[in-house]
């Protein structure tokens, strides 16, 4: 087995229950989830790092809350790679991801994790979860967000 410690970045407003029954268990993984604490599923499976907010969190809260305990997370575990479910169910429109997050909230979000990410030269790998807009192209439209923010940054950190 490959030495190599994978971090599953899960932003996504509904708990990571998948991720953390399959992978939960091996030492080479940490899973990270910051979602609704009082949302779907209502049966939790236990990840390595669960970070539960309030129901209709808005962007201040929410991003406190996740700036502050990844990045004690990634320093504590010194990942060689991240996989991160970005999630776009937390926006304020979303029909069932219960948090108010603005499109703002979401860049700044995106903005700092990729940043982290690729300060720590940790390579990233960008996966989508949830988006159930009232408004279908907009989902659409934060996920097309999340990758300009990748494309931008990645650039602006090439040779690092």
């Amino acid at each position: 087995q490959p030495a190599i410690k994978i971090m599953v970045v899960d932003t996504d407003a509904h708990q990571g229950n998948g991720t953390a029954a399959i992978l939960g268990n091996d030492p080479r993984v940490f899973t990270y989830s910051i979602h609704v604490g009082k949302n779907y599923p209502t049966k939790k499976v236990t990840g390595t790092l669960d970070v539960e907010t309030i129901r209709y969190v808005e962007g201040e809260m929410y991003l406190q809350q996740l700036f502050s305990t990844l990045a004690k997370a990634l320093d504590d575990f010194a990942p060689d790679l991240v996989i991160w479910i970005s999630g776009a169910d937390n926006h304020r429109n979303d029909r069932f991801g219960q948090m108010h997050l603005s499109l703002k909230d979401i860049q700044r979000r995106d903005e700092v994790l990729l940043s982290a990410f690729i300060r720590n030269r940790i390579p990233v790998a960008i996966l989508y979860g949830g988006g159930y807009n009232r408004q279908p192209e907009f989902t659409a439209k934060l996920h097309r967000n999340t990758i300009a923010t990748a494309k931008k940054l990645a650039a602006q950190y090439r040779g690092l």
